[in-house]
């Protein structure tokens, strides 16, 4: 997968889990999936930082696009779906969880979150942290 292919995918499934937590929040049962909404924001924020400090998480073997591509989630709209894709991304042996989990620990995701902070309740906010981490990524290659 060439470097634009693989935005294009980060950008696609980032849109997909967005896209489930919306559908959520429609529903009107966001008190009832609370983990489920904050596991997908776990998985978006993952993503962002895969999109611009790839080379880093694929030298530390925490990559995560790889491993929801073999998911082929964009099969999956209807709410029962949604529980299934989480259920399965969230099983402690899944590579997703275990990458998002040992992500926070490396010390440049770590400088990242920091500096950027990452709350990703509203889209409004999800566009402005990626505008973050995108300067941040700019500044850190002079």
């Amino acid at each position: 997968m060439d470097y634009h292919e693989k935005r294009e995918a980060i950008k696609n499934h980032i849109d997909m889990l967005q896209g489930f937590i919306a559908r959520i929040k429609y529903l009107g049962i966001s008190e009832e999936y609370k983990t489920e909404i904050a596991y997908f924001r776990e998985i978006v924020k993952g993503l962002c930082i895969e999109k611009h400090f790839e080379s880093v998480l694929k030298g530390a073997n925490r990559d995560i696009l790889q491993h929801l591509i073999k998911e082929k989630l964009n099969h999956y709209t209807r709410m029962e779906n949604i529980e299934s894709v989480f259920e399965v991304l969230y099983d402690t042996r899944h590579a997703v969880r275990n990458n998002l989990f040992y992500m926070d620990s490396m010390p440049v995701v770590k400088s990242i979150l920091s500096i950027c902070g990452f709350d990703l309740n509203t889209m409004q906010q999800a566009n402005k942290t990626i505008r973050d981490i995108e300067k941040f990524s700019r500044y850190s290659k002079k």
